[in-house]
């Protein structure tokens, strides 16, 4: 009876919650408990574990899964913001160092890309156009999203962001299944990312302050870092494969809502986008509205300010110079 009513259980939750929420947030809390909570050594708990009831082994586990399910919901409400703070939307002046870099990156990488096919790959799957240099953000998770984003827009004149929900409608369940595995997998990685750093800092802080050794430390702090920026990593190439199939759907089944929501407005199919998104965006109907003439692509602005050093060092290598220094100081303080 109790077996049923687990598959019972199991199968009314989402699959996708299962995976990028509740089972990376288990391991963390599991994780979080074996390294933090026994004062008298791992032994002794799993000693005391033992000499407990069935009964009292079956509520602590129930309690852990409760635990578990409401924190996984929590930060899978959060995933969104999450993504977004990976991505760089950030206040004020903070990404600036990235998106300097990240320039510079694009516009040496235009330069090459006429004769070198790998520049030109990097381009075309993780930047916006040369042209287009304020749309640059400030990390590569951000770039490749960016880049999905804006390649509607490049290619046919329409806004991604506010056609997607139409296109979501006719778009192919094959087509649409695809695009939400992609994106459960960028969602994982992230979660993993975010979870591995705050495990990190967790385990590292409880090294520092039960005064462990300087490689215990070492140990906690820096093995979850590591895992963090490989997760991020693979976000990353999860992200590629995301808003590869995303311009794939742009490509196939943007005629069909040309077909079933514009089919009196004639013209070129930049025209007829733009027509359609002023009748959805400003309410401006679409015998009164006028396309504009489109502007040219230009050339990247090469005529800034070049970046210092300091700007040409990616995020990434930031992040791995903090980890290191941290390990360093708190090897030092401990001995």
């Amino acid at each position: 009876m109790l077996d049923k009513a687990m598959d019972t259980a199991v199968g009314a939750l989402d699959r996708r919650f299962l995976l990028t929420a509740f089972l990376p947030t288990a391991v963390f809390l599991a994780l979080v408990a074996f390294t933090v909570w026994p004062s008298s050594g791992h032994a002794g708990v799993f000693a005391q574990w033992q000499r407990q009831s069935g009964g009292q082994r079956l509520a602590e586990g129930i309690a852990f899964l409760a635990v578990a399910m409401l924190s996984a919901a929590l930060l899978g409400s959060m995933t969104g913001l999450l993504l977004k703070v990976y991505e760089g939307y950030w206040p004020g002046r903070i990404g600036e160092f990235g998106r300097r870099h990240h320039r510079a990156v694009l516009v040496d990488l235009s330069r090459r890309a006429v004769t070198d096919p790998r520049a030109y790959s990097r381009i075309e799957a993780g930047y916006p156009l040369p042209s287009d240099l304020d749309a640059v953000m400030p990390t590569t998770l951000g770039n490749v999203l960016r880049n999905a984003e804006l390649y509607p827009r490049y290619r046919y004149g329409l806004d991604a962001v506010l056609v997607w929900p139409r296109l979501y409608l006719v778009a192919s369940d094959r087509a649409l299944a695809g695009v939400a595995s992609a994106r459960s997998d960028m969602d994982l990685h992230v979660t993993v990312c975010t979870l591995s750093v705050l495990y990190g800092t967790v385990a590292g802080t409880d090294a520092l302050l039960t005064g462990r050794s300087w490689w215990a430390f070492i140990l906690f702090f820096t093995v979850p870092m590591v895992v963090a920026w490989l997760s991020y990593q693979a976000a990353v190439a999860a992200a590629r494969v995301y808003g590869g199939l995303v311009k794939a759907v742009f490509d196939v089944h943007r005629g069909d809502v040309l077909e079933k929501l514009a089919a009196e407005v004639t013209g070129p199919e930049p025209d007829r986008w733009y027509r359609l998104q002023q009748l959805w965006y400003r309410a401006v109907p679409i015998e009164a509205s006028v396309a504009p003439e489109p502007p040219g692509e230009g050339a990247p602005d090469e005529q800034k300010e070049a970046p210092g050093w300091w700007a040409r060092v990616p995020l990434s290598g930031w992040f791995a110079l903090a980890v290191v220094g941290v390990a360093v100081l708190a090897a030092l303080l401990s001995r």
